[in-house]
């Protein structure tokens, strides 16, 4: 069942890659009035999704990058989600609230007119609070995909990502899409699976 699992993820990326990359030629030759992409900025997301033993969880993140480079960049982020559905844990019925926070670098290289190749690692620590204790987990998550603006006010990714934690590896994918309603400003939309816990919502992003 992993297997297969692992299989439709990569063929779903396999082919994201080739419409992204498609779109991006269709694109290039109107790029005068496209932005370029940022990787100097500062976000919020505001996400709901399925976790810890299939609850249901809403939450925030917190993220931020700062390009020290042509091609290098910091970023780290900061997340807080509560389950909706109470969760069996033992003897005791309860929500459960969680908080994770990534700290890394990333790099990045032109691969299309207004479209990047993007690869980030990153230190990943979770905490799951319950009660009467709390369980830290720490790990590694790597993400790699492509960023483009080749369309005009439009801001399109596509990746995956392969995270370790409690000596368990995990494949996961991200899509996004944000338009800008000002030439630093714009609303997006996220869709990702890391580690198994799949999360969706709304991206405000503040490019620096």
């Amino acid at each position: 069942l992993n297997i297969m699992k692992n299989v439709k993820v990569s063929l779903g990326l396999a082919l994201s890659f080739v419409l992204l990359l498609f779109s991006s030629q269709i694109y290039a030759q109107d790029s005068s009035r496209q932005g370029n992409i940022a990787y100097s900025n500062i976000s919020f997301f505001a996400h709901g999704g399925e976790g810890v033993l299939d609850a249901d969880f809403t939450g925030g993140t917190v993220r931020g990058s700062y390009a020290f480079s042509e091609r290098f960049f910091f970023l780290a982020d900061y997340s807080r989600q509560r389950t909706d559905d109470t969760i069996t844990i033992g003897p005791v019925a309860t929500k459960v609230s969680t908080q994770q926070g990534h700290l890394g670098l990333g790099f990045h290289t032109p691969v299309a007119s207004n479209t990047d190749f993007v690869l980030t690692s990153q230190y990943a620590v979770a905490i799951v609070e319950l009660p009467q204790q709390s369980v830290t987990t720490e790990g590694v998550l790597v993400n790699f995909g492509l960023r483009s603006r080749a369309i005009d006010r439009w801001e399109l990714a596509v990746g995956g990502n392969y995270s370790s934690q409690l000596d368990q590896g995990e494949v996961g994918y991200s899509l996004s899409g944000h338009y800008y309603l000002k030439p630093q400003v714009s609303l997006g939309v996220n869709v990702e699976s890391v580690f198994d816990v799949k999360v969706y919502g709304v991206i405000l992003k503040h490019d620096l």
